[in-house]
């Protein structure tokens, strides 16, 4: 396709018949300078991508996608934009529970990149790269290649709706985990050594009639605001138990991990209430890890070091997860009976090209060592990840590289491709 010339901040859709090798995701490119733009979507159109549209700016691109029925899988967005920049942008996205990839792009120095990156992050956005200027045409196929990656993975659970939809209603939330709307996925992790699978992580979903499945990030703060956590934790774990119960098999042994939000740590009957749960299943409390994050930390440390510790004491593990994005790091190893290690994912996919992102990964690394820690590396997605971090000594691994998180009825036959197949 040749270059047009087209209005200033115009958004279109551009199409090319391609061969096999085409990608069909839908790509938004914002940016406020036409010629970066125009250059951006011809190199997209270059390698394979068959639907290309972009925005002079962030409220462009927002009434592009709230006004039409079209939604990007992947968006580049420049950070320097004037009338709204890449920051707000993100922030609108967010509040739009945006599901699907993005690349920040931008011509300011890389390590503010990298503190938009961690933005995005904190804001529940999945970043999977981050470019300087001028972009070139093979750094855009690493981008691509990461959102094929995402997409190439089965079993998968269905697409996300319109993140500018109605939002999710605590009534609805509330009825929902009183008739069986949420529904778990599970996202295995594999021992480095042996590649053997450890485990994996139980992640909700909330089954909408009428809005398909909705991601934790629709309802889980929802959940936290109107006290309807402790249902939705109680459900997942009771869930997670029949599933564990209906696979038992004595040769095989791995644990399933449970997230736990920090305000579930106020019940000092909450150890009774879990071990209740799961010996009703038929299955014992070392069988299920219990994830905290570690950024919410319970603020009265004393009901939730209590209880913390009574749940280690009647056997379940505990794991600190996102390792490294949180302000009470060292209080939280020290002083809390944790066992295992979750390395965050925005430094496990750094550290690959970063110097910054290797020295905190190697850093939490030699630390989970010295304190007899399993370690879990989160977000793997290549095998150059797989490699580092299997160099650097983790334990185990969870990622796309491995698989994306899939229903229970397919869990059993992915274990078994796994075993059989040559992946690294």
């Amino acid at each position: 396709m040749t270059l047009s010339a087209t209005p200033e901040g115009s958004a279109f859709d551009s199409s090319r018949n391609n061969d096999a090798a085409a990608t069909p995701l839908r790509i938004l490119v914002i940016d406020d300078d036409r010629f970066t733009r125009v250059l951006l979507r011809e190199m997209f159109l270059g390698v394979g991508a068959t639907h290309v549209r972009e925005a002079g700016d962030g409220h462009q691109a927002l009434r592009l996608m709230d006004n039409e029925p079209w939604m990007p899988e992947l968006i580049l967005c420049d950070l320097q934009m004037p009338g709204m920049d890449g920051i707000e942008f993100l922030r609108e996205l967010a509040a739009r529970r945006f599901t699907g990839d993005l690349c920040l792009f931008s011509g300011t120095p890389r390590p503010v990149l990298e503190a938009a990156q961690r933005l995005a992050g904190a804001h529940l956005l999945r970043v999977i790269g981050i470019l300087e200027k001028p972009v070139s045409e093979a750094a855009l196929m690493q981008v691509l290649s990461k959102a094929r990656h995402a997409g190439a993975e089965e079993p998968t659970e269905p697409s996300a709706p319109h993140p500018a939809s109605k939002e999710l209603t605590a009534d609805e939330l509330r009825e929902g985990i009183a008739n069986d709307r949420i529904e778990l996925m599970f996202q295995p992790k594999v021992a480095v050594r042996g590649r053997r699978m450890a485990g994996a992580e139980c992640l909700a979903r909330f089954r909408h009639p009428t809005r398909g499945l909705l991601g934790p990030a629709s309802f889980v703060p929802l959940a936290e605001q109107h006290h309807l956590i402790d249902a939705l934790t109680v459900d997942v774990l009771r869930q997670a138990a029949q599933h564990l119960s209906s696979w038992y098999d004595s040769e095989r042994d791995f644990k399933l991990s449970v997230n736990v939000s920090m305000l579930n740590l106020h019940a000092l009957d909450l150890p009774e209430t879990f071990e209740r749960i799961v010996r009703k299943a038929g299955m014992q409390p070392s069988d299920f890890m219990l994830e905290i994050t570690e950024s919410a930390l319970p603020s009265d440390y004393v009901v939730g070091l209590d209880i913390l510790l009574r749940l280690r004491l009647k056997g379940f593990q505990l794991s600190l997860d996102d390792f490294g994005t949180g302000f009470s790091t060292m209080r939280s190893l020290s002083q809390m009976p944790f066992c295992e290690l979750k390395l965050d994912q925005q430094f496990v996919q750094g550290a690959v090209n970063d110097a910054k992102a290797m020295t905190i990964l190697e850093s939490s690394v030699q630390l989970g060592h010295a304190l007899n820690l399993n370690l879990v590396a989160e977000g793997v997605e290549t095998p150059s990840e797989w490699a580092l971090v299997e160099h650097l000594g983790c334990d185990e691994v969870q990622g796309y590289h491995v698989a994306r998180p899939m229903p229970a009825a397919a869990l059993r036959s992915w274990v078994h491709r796994w075993e059989r197949s040559d992946v690294l």
